[in-house]
């Protein structure tokens, strides 16, 4: 329709030319629904005629458009907004495509212009008188539908979920399934997230941060990680909710210091550790200990965090909770190399690993299999690391972990290096710096890396600039 009326104003006035007057559609300038028609009709005038037209399941259908906060979107996310089924809003999305209300982008996805989707959104406050309950059914559905594919891919640390009766979420057959929905849907769930942090949904909001942010950390999007959690945090905060304000601020931490804002990463665990030593909730206050030793370790200062992942241990201990005793022996054993000590750094790494077998936690055992091969490395033992790194790098593949993907290319080069192959550790090297640039989020790694390289580059002309270094990494 916004095209017709765009043509009638052409053919009226064809002194304009397209791209001005498509210029002063998108900007706004021609006055929006009010203002833009052709042969007398105003836009608005001509959505009415064919609003009214349609019959109520369509026009249930288009309003839930007008309740989305997205773009783009499927049958199942509007009939969780219309309280009916995938299939009954599927069929009326083919109504509205015929009506030319709506077009199909990708097999099973729909868009509208942003004139329609202005006229949607008056709609839906008389298709949804309580538009807040709507926007309430669309959420846990995303919110749902989240950690069904969190689950599909093994994501750890999920919120427990109690089935919803009124939600019928996605499911999820597979890890690729899973992960393709993410990723249609990254921008729907900013979207659904920000306004529901804006209507004071604290439960969707700090649930749907932690379901989330293991697909946000497999794609590197630390800034979406940052978000969902200060979003979440803040929400918290301002309906009084200390334990949800403290396991958000703590959440916080990590992406701030991948984006190398050490300063913001402490002083929200410091605040965090506060809240949870005044409520008595040893959980928070362990994972607030085990991020700031973390960080420690960052931040070079690892003698300081090895008395507080030692603290850290006996508090998860004394609760039962195993991976979080598995990851802090990891974290541990990071610490004991950055001292020093590669022999208590592997006892730790080993026993680290026997947890994460143990509790079934396939991508903290990647990342531990990768600490052993760096220690290999450090230790001499060249063949042994490259034939280690091999096997790491086939299951970073098998779980869908690029950023393991890469350090093991990177460890490769290392061992191979050692061994004297120094043309097959460039280009292992070469490979690697060029996916963690890719990923984006790992840069200090990637600096490592590219060291190594221009280390090479220099030994060429002196011998003695030569040489590799290994650093384990963190849980």
């Amino acid at each position: 329709l916004a095209v017709a009326l765009l043509a009638a104003r052409l053919r009226a006035h064809p002194e304009r030319a397209l791209a001005g007057l498509a210029r002063r559609l998108e900007t706004g300038e021609t006055g929006g629904l009010d203002a833009v028609g052709g042969g007398g009709r105003a836009l608005r005038a001509v959505f009415d005629l064919s609003f009214q037209a349609l019959p109520d399941g369509a026009k249930a259908v288009f309003g839930a458009i007008g309740v989305h906060p997205g773009r783009d979107y499927t049958a199942d996310a509007i009939a969780a907004v219309t309280g009916t089924t995938g299939e009954e809003a599927d069929r009326e999305l083919d109504r509205l495509l015929d009506e030319y209300l709506v077009r199909e982008t990708t097999r099973g996805r729909y868009e509208v212009h942003d004139l329609v989707h202005d006229y949607a959104v008056e709609i839906a406050a008389d298709v949804f008188p309580d538009r807040s309950a709507a926007f309430d059914r669309l959420a846990r559905w995303y919110l749902h539908s989240a950690h069904a594919a969190a689950l599909a891919i093994e994501a750890f640390n999920l919120p427990e979920m109690k089935p919803d009766p009124e939600v019928r979420p996605a499911v999820f057959e597979s890890y690729d399934a899973a992960m393709a929905w993410y990723d249609a849907e990254t921008e729907n769930l900013r979207a659904v997230h920000q306004v529901a942090a804006a209507s004071g949904l604290v439960d969707v909001c700090w649930r749907l941060a932690v379901c989330l942010r293991t697909f946000m950390n497999l794609r590197v999007r630390i800034e979406d990680n940052y978000g969902f959690h200060q979003r979440a945090a803040e929400v918290a905060r301002a309906h009084g909710e200390p334990k949800t304000l403290a396991f958000m601020l703590i959440g916080m931490s990590t992406p701030a210091q991948q984006l190398d804002r050490p300063e913001e990463a402490e002083a929200v665990l410091t605040e965090a550790l506060r809240l949870a030593e005044a409520t008595g909730d040893l959980v928070n206050q362990g994972r607030a200990m085990m991020e700031r030793g973390t960080m420690l370790n960052r931040l070079g200062r690892p003698a300081e965090a090895v008395p507080l992942w030692q603290d850290v241990i006996a508090i998860y201990e004394s609760l039962g909770d195993r991976r979080s005793v598995m990851l802090s022996h990891l974290n541990l054993g990071v610490m004991q190399f950055g001292l020093g000590h590669p022999d208590l750094s592997w006892d730790e790494f080993q026993h680290a690993l026997r947890e994460a077998q143990a509790v079934g936690e396939p991508r903290a055992e990647c990342i531990i299999r990768g600490n052993i091969g760096e220690l290999l490395v450090h230790r001499g033992d060249y063949a042994q690391a490259h034939a280690h790194f091999l096997e790491h790098h086939a299951f970073a593949e098998a779980i869908g972990d690029r950023q393991q993907c890469a350090e093991s290319l990177a460890g490769q080069g290392n061992a191979l290096h050692g061994l004297g192959r120094v043309a097959e550790a460039e280009q292992l090297w070469t490979a690697a710096l060029a996916m963690f640039e890719e990923l984006n989020g790992s840069a200090q790694t990637a600096r490592e890396v590219r060291e190594r390289l221009e280390r090479l580059k220099r030994s060429r002309e002196d011998p003695a600039a030569a040489g590799a270094t290994a650093r384990p990494e963190s849980g």
